[in-house]
Parts: structure tokens; C-alpha cells; sequence
């Protein structure tokens, strides 16, 4: 950005009087390269020289000016855990650039508001970045089905669809070589880690051809290091962790870096590098990590401070880590997460308590564990269900929450009733008047606003109806997950009882299994798998 830096500076001094209007743009250019620097110094003169952007663009009252120099001003503020601060910004930057008719500023801060809201963990997220897809595509140039197809990979990867996620990077990694998009190799990088973090730990290890080649952190061993406890040399990454100085680490305005340190110290590190990375992640408990501009997804805060508790010996604090993000995860709908944070949740027990059953997944292999022995099983539903079950001694948990990663709704009847229909249809006939009464007057931001609800609108009612607008029953959904749940149950208490006989036989006669499913070691269950 040096070189940018340079040339905005020298046209900010040059301006002439006569040509007022481009003196906002170049100031809030000047403040976003400042922002982007690798130049920690430029990063504290960004924000001033944005917000006197967006003063200059006011007087002016030019709508794209001030759409344009609020962009500056929100990437200025852009640091770790500013998510909430940001939405304001983004809100009226949206708004005016409603107003300007600037379709490509409209698509940007769609964007970023569903990267704040994903870092919130706000389930709005998924839809706000789904439109923002839709906007990408309807623009039509090749930058923007980059934007739209890569963007379509983090949906995927946050809703568990790991293949679709790998194929839509590929896709996304092949367009943006060939239209020269210079964040192309590192945005597919960070689409795969994402992928291999909610799969486990082998489940989709970067194509080596690319694994390395952006070098995003020069001169911090963090790619590498991970790399190494991905291929379980944990030898190599204790080598390279020896390299790395946590007090040089730059700053940076997401958690991204600070997960591979988080990750590669738990597996390799030393206690000091564990507690010092703790600390730095800490306050961010209860946030979710966004890498860029949802170039990617890599869970709640929380699980990587589950990783590097349990490394420093707290099992019980990792636990709740643990179970914290697996709730988050849940709450967001990130499916594949949520399973993982489940499965460490299961496997923290204190290591002296040789009576109760320990589950523990690494990539696709899981150790069980049971008065002292261990066996190890490849992975299966059924293996994530016990070890849900497990986690939570004496705790019924109902067939459909095991079965999706949701509770049930409640009821047993249609999900809508006639009623609720009848209502969802008045509602879109009134928005559809009014997008066509907004576009008649020229209103784009009420037409805007009107399309944004119908299409929200129109999602809550086909995820209420089956295939061919049928109504989805409850009823069925639970039936449904009760037989799928007890069969992959019993299948993996079979599989156990082959390499664990032991632990076979006591979860034979501890787990219920039904509509309720429990794991009840003191007791003699009525109902076995």
C-alpha cells in the first residue's frame, strides 16, 4: 500500500479549490490504504482522516461521496471484536447508498453487514450473505461472481456442506486467477483451513500447491507449525513454535491469525505460549471468527479456548469451553461446528475418572476410551450421538436434536398452520404493492427495504413446507428421527462391543434410546438400543 499511500497523500495537498468533490474520495482512500497497511503506525491516522471524509462529503450532500467515504470510516474502526460498533455505520452507508443508486456500494455493504452480524453470531447472517450473493451475481461482472461464488463456499462451509464448500473455493480460486484477483490464492486458503476445522483435524488438509504459497504472516512459523500438527509431526511444529516471538505478533483487525496460533500452541506449544495465547483470546468469548469479509468461517472463539485449556491441564474449564461454542455453533446453525465442539465437549473428562466413558475425534477416527482401556473406530453418526449422550450423564435428549443439530420445535402439527399461511400471503401481496408503488415513484431505498422483507419472508415459508409446497409435520420429522437416531445407536454400540467389549455391554444397558434419548449409567435402562 506504500506506493498508494504516497500518491493519495500528494493528491490531498494538490486538490484544487475548483474541485471540491473529489476531496472526500481521496481522503477516504488515503484512510482505507492506511488501514490496510502492514504499517502499524498508518492504521491510528486512518480513522480522523475518514471521518473528515465523510464531514467533507456531507456538506456536499453527495450521496455516493458520503456512501463512499462511510466505507472508509467503518474500515477504519474495523479491529477485533468491534462488530456491534460497526453495524451503524454500515446501516446508513447501506441507506445512502440505497439512495445514490450505487448498486456496487449497495452489494459492499451488504457484505459487511453480514460479516458483523456472523461475527455476533446473529443466524441473520446466513440471509444477509445470501443476498449479498444475489446482488453479486446480478451485477454481472467477473470480480463479482468471484465475490459471489466465494462467498457462496463460507455459506456452504457454515451450513456442514464440506464438498460443496471445497468445490465452490476450487471454482472461485480458478476465476480469480484468471481475472488477475490478488487475494484468489489466499482467500481459497482460508476457505480450505475453514473446511479441514469443521471436518477435523485430516478431514481436508489444504492441497499442498497452495497450502503455503500467500505466506499471509511473514516471518511468524503459524501456517507452518499448523501444518506440522495437521500431519501429526508434532516435533516439527514445536520447532517452529520455538521460532515464534507472541510478543511480535501484529495486530490485526480479525481473530484469524490468532487461530492458528491457537491451534498449532494447544497441540505443540509450550505452557507459557498456551496461558499467553488464553489470555489474548479471552475477551472475545462468545464471538464467532470471520476471516475478511466472510472470505471464510472458523467457529466460536470459544472452541479454540477449549483447545488451549485442555493443553494446559483445566479439563473442566476446556469442557465449558466446549460446550459453550457448541451452543453458539447451534444458535448460528453451523452444523459441522457444532458436532466437532460436541465431540471435545465428550472427550474432557479428568483423565483419573476411568469409570466413565471417554469419546474423543480426531479427523475420522475416534478414541473411545473405559476403565482404562482404549480402542480406537472409524467415524459414524452414531459414534457423534453416544458421545453426545455421554457428555450429558442422566440427561434425556430428544431423537430430532441429535438428528440435525436443533431441538425440536414444539407442537405435532404443521409447521404453519392454515392460518399462519393465509397471513405470510396477505404480507407478500402488501410488499409486492409496495416494491411496485416504491419503483413507480422512483423510491429505491422503500422498494429496497420491501424486497429485502419479502425475501426473508418467502425463506421462512418454504423452510416450512416439504417437496412440492407440501406442509412439513412435525410429527414426521420426529417419527423420522427417532428410527434414524436408534438404528445408527445400535450400529455403533455394535461396533464398539467388536473392539471394546467391555464398554459395549455398559452402554448397552445404559442408553436409552426412543423420541428420548439418555444415557443413565446407574441405572438399568427399560429400553435398550
Amino acid at each position: 500500500h506504500a506506493e498508494a499511500i504516497r500518491l493519495l497523500e500528494e493528491a490531498s495537498r494538490a486538490l484544487p479549490e475548483r474541485a471540491p468533490s473529489l476531496r472526500p474520495r481521496v481522503l477516504g482512500a488515503l484512510a482505507r490504504d492506511l488501514h490496510h497497511s502492514l504499517d502499524e503506525q498508518d492504521w491510528d491516522r486512518a480513522p480522523a482522516l475518514a471521518e473528515e471524509a465523510v464531514a467533507a462529503a456531507r456538506q456536499q450532500d453527495d450521496h455516493a461521496a458520503i456512501a463512499f467515504s462511510l466505507l472508509a470510516l467503518h474500515d477504519s474502526r474495523w479491529r477485533r471484536g468491534t462488530a456491534a460498533a460497526r453495524l451503524p455505520v454500515i446501516e446508513e452507508m447501506l441507506a445512502v447508498s440505497v439512495a445514490a443508486d450505487d448498486r456496487e456500494m449497495v452489494t459492499q455493504a451488504r457484505l459487511l453487514r453480514a460479516t458483523a452480524l456472523l461475527e455476533l453470531g446473529d443466524p441473520e447472517a446466513l440471509a444477509e450473505l445470501e443476498t449479498y450473493c444475489g446482488h453479486s451475481h446480478d451485477l454481472g461482472h467477473a470480480r463479482a461472481r468471484y465475490g459471489a461464488t466465494s462467498r457462496r463456499a463460507t455459506l456452504s462451509l457454515i451450513a456442514g456442506d464440506l464438498d460443496r464448500a471445497r468445490d465452490l473455493a476450487a471454482e472461485a480460486f480458478t476465476l480469480g486467477e484468471t481475472i488477475g484477483e490478488v487475494d484468489a490464492r489466499g482467500v481459497y486458503e482460508t476457505l480450505l483451513w475453514g473446511v479441514r476445522r469443521a471436518g477435523g483435524i485430516s478431514a481436508a488438509a489444504p492441497d499442498p500447491e497452495v497450502a503455503l504459497a500467500s505466506e499471509p504472516w511473514r516471518e511468524l512459523p503459524l501456517l507452518q507449525a499448523a501444518t506440522h500438527v495437521g500431519n501429526d509431526d508434532l516435533a516439527a511444529a514445536s520447532r517452529a513454535l520455538g521460532q515464534l516471538d507472541l510478543g511480535r505478533l501484529p495486530r490485526t483487525h480479525d481473530l484469524e491469525m490468532l487461530t492458528f496460533a491457537a491451534e498449532a500452541i494447544a497441540a505443540a506449544g509450550t505452557d507459557d505460549q498456551r496461558t499467553h495465547v488464553y489470555e489474548m483470546l479471552l475477551p472475545y468469548a462468545g464471538l464467532h471468527i470471520v476471516v475478511g469479509g466472510c472470505a471464510s468461517y472458523f467457529g466460536a472463539v470459544d472452541h479454540y479456548l477449549g483447545l488451549l485449556a485442555r493443553s494446559r491441564g483445566d479439563v473442566d474449564q476446556a469442557g465449558e469451553h466446549f460446550r459453550a461454542a457448541a451452543a453458539l455453533h447451534e444458535q448460528l446453525g453451523a452444523a459441522a461446528m457444532a458436532r466437532r465442539s460436541r465431540s471435545e465437549a465428550a472427550a474432557c473428562r479428568p483423565s483419573m475418572d476411568q469409570s466413565a466413558p471417554a469419546f474423543h475425534r480426531a479427523g475420522d477416527v475416534w478414541t473411545i476410551s473405559y476403565g482404562g482401556i482404549e480402542a480406537h473406530l472409524p467415524d459414524t453418526k452414531g459414534l457423534h450421538d453416544l458421545a453426545v449422550l455421554v457428555a450429558r450423564p442422566a440427561q434425556s435428549v430428544h431423537a430430532v436434536e441429535l438428528h440435525t443439530g436443533h431441538p425440536p420445535q414444539t407442537g405435532a402439527d404443521d409447521v404453519l398452520d392454515r392460518r399462519a399461511k393465509e397471513s405470510y400471503r396477505r404480507r407478500l401481496d402488501e410488499l409486492q404493492s409496495d416494491i411496485d408503488e416504491a419503483e413507480a415513484d422512483n423510491d429505491l431505498y422503500r422498494a429496497e427495504k420491501a424486497r429485502v422483507e419479502r425475501d426473508s419472508l418467502i425463506a421462512q415459508l418454504s423452510a416450512a413446507t416439504g417437496l412440492g409446497g407440501r406442509d412439513r409435520r412435525l410429527g414426521d420429522e420426529r417419527e423420522r428421527a427417532r428410527k434414524a437416531v436408534t438404528a445408527r445407536i445400535r450400529d455403533a454400540i455394535a461396533r464398539i462391543k467388536r473392539v471394546h467389549p467391555r464398554l459395549g455391554a455398559h452402554l448397552h444397558n445404559a442408553v436409552q434410546t426412543g423420541t428420548w434419548c439418555t444415557y443413565a449409567p446407574t441405572k438399568q435402562s427399560s429400553s435398550r438400543p
